[in-house]
């Protein structure tokens, strides 16, 4: 149970940053459509993972659902290490180099 809680937290930590994250990324034109897209894929991976729940659990047990969900978690946490600094915060820790030269 406690560790469902601190997950709960990590995840609703997460939604705000990748929102963040993605806006800083988009350019202005396409902003609000790529937004909603990511906004779409939450409610539609739900829906998708409770589906592979009921075909998972009944034949294979709950372990298995268990391990599917560890190789996704996996998977995220290795293009974490890939994921860069936005162009915009690059620049802005650019421009504050050369305001202080």
């Amino acid at each position: 149970m406690w560790l469902r809680f601190v997950q709960g937290i990590g995840v609703g930590g997460e939604v705000p940053v990748a929102a963040a994250y993605i806006n800083e990324l988009s350019v202005a034109q396409g902003r609000g459509r790529f937004f909603m897209l990511y906004e779409m894929i939450f409610p539609l991976g739900l829906m998708i993972s409770a589906q592979i729940g009921a075909l998972v659990v009944p034949s294979f047990g709950w372990k298995w659902m268990f391990l599917i969900g560890g190789i996704g978690g996996l998977i995220v946490f290795l293009f974490f290490f890939k994921l860069r600094e936005s162009p915009r915060w690059l620049i802005s820790k650019a421009g504050l180099t050369k305001q202080n030269e």
